[in-house]
């Protein structure tokens, strides 16, 4: 009985490890924070989108659990409109498509460690059509599944 018990805690341990809900007592999330709009033209060369280590590093607040990029971009072209990076406490991995006439995405990476939002919003992001594929709910599932696994180790002791 003792090992289950012992097992159980382990397991719960690494649902907290792999959620990202279990860092250090002082440890406190720290995201690059900038933004950059081009309504007349774009420019390629900024901070924000090629050297993120020249920009400003955010000290986030507790409640939020992830860094994020978000690039809004003409589908079809590509040119960007607009670029941010910062923290959030939520974040939809993906892309969407909106606007009338002229269609946008909007993209958005999500990462949960210190300094990670450096990619370029678009890398790897998928297109979701009208929904979100919220990072909370993947977290949501993976827990799920490991707490299934905890009871059943639990109903077999």
């Amino acid at each position: 009985m003792e090992y289950h018990v012992a097992s159980l805690e382990f397991l719960l341990l690494w649902i907290l490890v792999l959620t990202g809900e279990l860092r250090g007592a002082t440890e406190v999330l720290k995201c690059y924070d900038c933004s950059d709009t081009f309504r007349a033209r774009w420019d390629p060369y900024t901070d924000c989108q090629l050297n993120v280590s020249a920009v400003p590093v955010a000290t986030c607040l507790e409640s939020d659990q992830y860094c994020k990029v978000e690039r809004v971009s003409v589908k079809g072209t590509g040119a960007t409109i607009s670029i941010s990076r910062s923290c959030a406490g939520d974040c939809y991995y993906g892309c969407l498509l909106y606007g009338y006439g002229v269609s946008q995405m909007r993209c958005t990476t999500c990462c949960n460690h210190t300094l990670c939002n450096t990619d370029s919003g678009a890398a790897g992001a998928v297109l979701l059509r009208g929904w979100g594929c919220s990072a909370l709910g993947r977290r949501g599932l993976l827990i799920s599944v490991l707490l299934g696994v905890m009871v059943m180790l639990w109903t077999r002791a």
